[in-house]
């Protein structure tokens, strides 16, 4: 999560008044803009924090999701293998609302007249109806019917962070009907928690009927909960870990089985961007754990209990089926693709780097579902590194004098007016962080792995660290300290490029992060970490010594920690 050398600017952004005039702002007298934010992303939580001290008499905002409180889904895995709990993982959207005093419209927008800058919305308990068409993509979508609306919401701004769905739900036959989607991420921890009481139930009713019918040398007979998660990527193999942690200790003294199938040939391709030593810390951790990895699995069909593949592989049987398939576009999107809304071939809104639409300049768009010249993964970093960056375009577009600007690649922004947007430039390496189920994690960062209870603890803490930005009771009531909020800094500027004096030797700075036991003080670790990431000198010595000692370990001259 620490920034590279080249992005510590965006670190040092200061804050501004909005409130305050400035030249050519658009007079106070003006009839206030009417910005709408549809989805509560982790974006959009950003935005709506910041703008409680927007100036009331020039802009308006209102927040619309079907949902009353966003998912974190970096802490998801967690609570998963019950070290969170569910409620520890929601962002609040109600009381972030009222105390930024904006109108919050518990709604599900089914669709956008972008020539009349109308939206479209259907109360929560009068869902609309759906009709089922198949795209270019060859999938198959839900689009929902324009019936049963409330009254359509004008705007003169909008901005979409509504994430994404799983892909090839629809797509699959009985994938829709007989596994348990990533996305909706609520649902997902819910039908979780409900197949884990299924299976309690039966292992109680079994225990009382060996109790019933037991000599003294019978035992409970033994049964195996088969697991089957579908997809390889980061997010499904998280999950293989969290479930297999959190369900190895629920259904003892019955065992649990975790199976992980993909399409890819072989094991190189799992997590094809990491380095060959993180994908083998990765791959020697699930042969640890007993994960078991297929690969040439293309799923054809999924029946009630088993997974039938596209080639003459037997049927795979499960008990529960996770479907970890990765991001697809929502629904919404192709709607609005319809309104002529540009989206690239895979249904994600195309923005320029300024996270603005490329067909429509009053159209913004962050996180999963916005499409970004420099391609990003699909993470949730990406989507919590453009609050700032939106915070900054949606303020200049809305409250400045004439169309703004976008900030070309090369020019200095000192030169550049207050009508200028800002670009959003992505990491191009970042703390990858994967819970791993047992109080550990596995990181990756430069090249190289990171593991122990001292990764997790470094994970927890940025996590908790974003998710206190936007708990209401740490937060201001009074209208002068609100203000002050308006801060377009990302959230870890307090601690990602502190003074770095007091550097520890390289050659034991490499040990530190080699080391997997319970004794690393994380502390230590991050700052090792975060200096690396901010001076190249020190990261490149860094780096020397732990390659070194992993030839040595690979020679077998040295031993791993």
């Amino acid at each position: 999560m620490a920034p590279s050398p080249k992005h510590i600017e965006e670190y040092e952004y200061k804050s501004f008044d909005v409130a305050k005039d400035e030249p050519g702002d658009v007079p106070s007298t003006a009839s206030p803009k009417h910005l709408v934010l549809i989805g509560g992303g982790h974006a959009h939580v950003q935005v709506i924090k910041a703008f409680s001290a927007r100036p009331r008499e020039r802009l308006q905002v209102t927040l619309i999701d079907q949902q009353y409180a966003a998912s974190y889904s970096g802490m998801v895995p967690g609570c998963i293998a019950k070290l969170y709990t569910p409620d520890q993982t929601l962002l609040h959207l109600t009381p972030l609302a009222q105390w930024a005093d904006l109108k919050f419209l518990h709604r599900t927008v089914v669709d956008v007249d972008l020539d009349q800058k109308l939206i479209y919305t259907a109360a929560d308990s009068t869902k609309p109806s759906t009709t089922t068409t198949t795209k270019d993509d060859g999938n198959r979508h839900e689009e929902s019917a324009v019936a049963e609306q409330e009254e359509p919401i004008p705007f003169d701004a909008i901005s979409i962070d509504i994430g994404s769905t799983t892909r090839d739900l629809q797509h699959v036959p009985g994938a829709y009907e007989y596994t348990i989607p990533t996305r909706p991420i609520a649902d997902l921890i819910r039908r979780i928690e409900e197949a884990e009481q299924k299976v309690l139930s039966e292992l109680q009713m079994a225990q009382q009927q060996n109790r019933n019918t037991a000599t003294a040398s019978s035992s409970l007979p033994q049964r195996t909960i088969r697991v089957v998660v579908v997809g390889a990527g980061v997010a499904g193999l998280e999950l293989a870990m969290s479930i297999q942690g959190r369900w190895n200790h629920a259904f003892d003294p019955w065992k649990v089985h975790v199976t992980v199938v993909d399409a890819v040939c072989h094991h190189e391709e799992i997590l094809p961007s990491e380095s060959p030593a993180c994908r083998h810390k990765l791959g020697q951790l699930l042969e640890h754990k007993g994960i078991e990895l297929r690969f040439e699995c293309g799923v054809k069909e999924i029946r009630s209990d088993r997974l039938v593949f596209q080639t003459n592989t037997n049927a795979l049987q499960f008990d529960y089926c996770i479907w970890a398939t990765g991001a697809g576009a929502h629904n919404l999107a192709y709607r609005l693709q319809k309104r002529g809304l540009a989206l690239d071939d895979h249904g994600w809104i195309q923005v320029n780097k300024c996270l603005q639409s490329t067909s429509h300049s009053f159209v913004f768009a962050a996180g999963d579902c916005a499409s970004h010249p420099a391609s990003p993964p699909k993470a949730g970093v990406f989507a919590v590194r453009s609050g700032p960056i939106l915070i900054q375009n949606l303020t200049r577009y809305l409250l400045s004098r004439g169309p703004p600007v976008a900030i070309m690649d090369g020019q200095d922004s000192s030169t550049t007016s207050s009508l200028d947007l800002v670009e959003f430039v992505p990491q191009d390496d970042f703390l990858k962080l994967l819970a791993c189920g047992d109080g550990k994690a596995l990181g990756f960062r430069f090249g190289i792995p990171i593991h122990g209870k001292w990764v997790w603890e470094m994970k927890d803490t940025i996590d908790n660290t974003f998710m206190d930005l936007f708990k209401v009771e740490k937060l201001p009531t009074d209208p002068e300290d609100k203000k002050r909020l308006f801060d377009i800094s990302q959230y870890d500027a307090s601690y990602a490029c502190q003074e770095h004096n007091n550097t520890i030797d390289p050659q034991l700075a490499a040990q530190t992060l080699r080391r997997d036991d319970d004794d690393v003080n994380y502390k230590d670790a991050w700052k090792i970490i975060r200096d690396m990431a901010c001076m190249a000198w020190y990261r490149d010595q860094v780096l020397q010594q732990w390659h070194a000692t992993e030839e040595m370990v690979l020679q077998g001259t040295a031993t791993a920690p």
